[in-house]
């Protein structure tokens, strides 16, 4: 495996925590530059959990655009990203198998963000009975890994 992986995955990460500073252009133009990264790195690299549920957070935000703005953002700006819930669920629970693997427990925090993530997801589609569920295991994995 190679180690090229990580610098796509740290510039996503990078670039993605500096956007909420930034005009809804530069969001826009980063947004495509953020989700291209974080994808590379899920590509050379499927079992980094980190690059996935980072490439996941991205969907969820862009998925959580509403029409208005969707609309707004595309005649002003042109092309906008585009993402779906259920693609941000798939990514979420691509981490959650990630996270089976016995050598991950270390990523206690990341297990127990990501079933919220999951939740807030179904949330989103209005989807309660999968939303209670997943907020639930979180509550679960609270208990089991000691995190209270």
């Amino acid at each position: 495996m190679t180690k090229k992986y990580s610098g796509y995955k740290w510039y996503g990460i990078l670039l993605g925590s500096s956007v909420d500073y930034e005009s809804i252009q530069v969001k826009i133009k980063n947004g495509f530059i953020i989700r291209d990264n974080l994808q590379k790195s899920v590509d050379l690299n499927s079992g980094d959990a980190t690059s996935l549920f980072a490439l996941g957070k991205m969907s969820f935000k862009v998925a959580s655009l509403g029409t208005i703005q969707r609309t707004m953002a595309t005649a002003i700006f042109g092309e906008v990203p585009f993402s779906t819930f259920d693609e941000t669920i798939d990514r979420f629970l691509g981490v959650e198998e990630i996270l089976k693997d016995p050598s991950k427990k270390q990523y206690k925090e990341l297990i127990i963000r990501n079933k919220v993530w999951i939740g807030d997801s179904y949330y989103e589609k209005s989807d309660y009975e999968n939303a209670k569920k997943w907020y639930n295991k979180k509550k679960n994995s609270q208990l089991s890994t000691g995190t209270i």
